[in-house]
């Protein structure tokens, strides 16, 4: 005779991490050039370790920080922690980090 309790499988472990970041830096006035030359000041003076940039549109102002680690990824506190410093720089006009959801990313596969 049923309890009318359902047992389900146990959830999986989801172990929340990032890609890096996602910054836009400068005003609307900022050139491309300048844009550029901000975000690695910022990297160099702000974020620990290294860390590589990828410009999202070529012609702005916002780029996807990724550490240049074994894995490529860092820790979803460690990322938010790092967006708050960065958040808190008058030169940094957003920042959120590149979250990766598992089941999901990537978003795009080529073949």
């Amino acid at each position: 005779m049923s309890d009318g309790n359902l047992s389900t499988p146990s959830q999986p472990r989801i172990i929340s991490k990032a890609g890096g970041l996602i910054v836009q830096v400068g005003t609307p006035s900022t050139s491309t050039d300048e844009a550029r030359t901000l975000i690695r000041a910022i990297i160099k003076e702000h974020l620990p370790g290294k860390w590589t940039t990828t410009a999202l549109d070529p012609s702005g102002r916002m780029f996807i920080v990724s550490p240049t680690t074994r894995t490529g990824t860092i820790a979803l506190g460690a990322a938010w922690g790092h967006v708050r410093k960065l958040q808190a720089l008058s030169d940094v006009d957003f920042a959120e980090p590149d979250v990766i959801v598992p089941g999901h990313d990537p978003l795009l596969v080529l073949w």
